[in-house]
């Protein structure tokens, strides 16, 4: 309340502190919702955190934290339905417990209680699919079976992706294999080649040194025109 507008404040104390004794204070409360799969394990009150051992008790307080675990608390804990089925649909996410999801919830639910649900199992595949349905209310068993056929169309993709990847790096190693050796053989092969041409020339140049003439040269079956001439460049 403003007083400082109203002017309503008549006693020196309530004109010192501005609170007249009619006044209440409004309380705000606060709740961590956490949505983590394990456990909550760190501090839950002031206490743990300053190490209270230390502390005199007696002149310490307590505040501890208004904890609201969504893989652990009981939904039944809960007055409201909404919050339940929120609680109850996420624990049930987390365990991969889908089949009870759809025997539990037949009926249709308010897609905003579904979206909470997207939020708190950090499922934008499944908010994506929610967001398409048109009206206020989801039919739950539908959307599942729909998100779980995704999933699995997504599994049987990387899968096959990751096959052809495989089957990519194997045929790559097989091709290089298979190189090698062909490589290897080539190799073997000029290398024997190479070695009878240079036999066949030194043999050319023996006859030219011994005054044979190219005819009777080119008379030895081994010997081509143009190795007759390289062995001539060579002399």
């Amino acid at each position: 309340r403003n007083h400082r507008e109203t002017r309503d404040l008549e006693d020196p104390l309530e004109t010192i502190s501005r609170i007249k004794k009619e006044d209440r204070l409004i309380p705000c409360i606060t709740f961590v919702i956490y949505y983590g799969q394990e456990e909550w394990k760190h501090h839950k009150s002031l206490k743990d955190m300053f190490g209270y051992k230390q502390i005199n008790d007696a002149n310490m307080l307590e505040n501890r934290m208004n904890l609201v675990q969504i893989c652990k608390d009981d939904p039944r804990r809960y007055k409201n339905r909404d919050i339940q089925m929120c609680i109850d649909i996420a624990q049930l996410m987390f365990q991969k417990d889908l089949e009870t999801i759809k025997k539990r919830y037949r009926q249709k639910i308010d897609k905003e209680v579904v979206m909470m649900i997207c939020a708190l199992i950090g499922s934008r595949r499944l908010e994506l699919i929610i967001s398409k349905e048109e009206g206020d209310e989801i039919d739950m068993c539908k959307a599942i079976e729909e998100w779980e056929e995704e999933i699995s169309k997504q599994a049987r993709n990387e899968g096959r992706l990751e096959g052809e990847k495989h089957g990519e790096k194997r045929g790559e190693k097989r091709g290089e294999k298979r190189g090698e050796k062909r490589g290897r053989k080539l190799g073997r092969k000029l290398g024997r080649e190479e070695g009878k041409k240079d036999q066949i020339l030194q043999f050319i140049q023996e006859m030219l040194e011994k005054g044979y003439t190219d005819e009777m040269i080119l008379g030895f079956k081994s010997v081509t025109k143009q190795l007759l001439r390289q062995a001539k460049t060579m002399l």
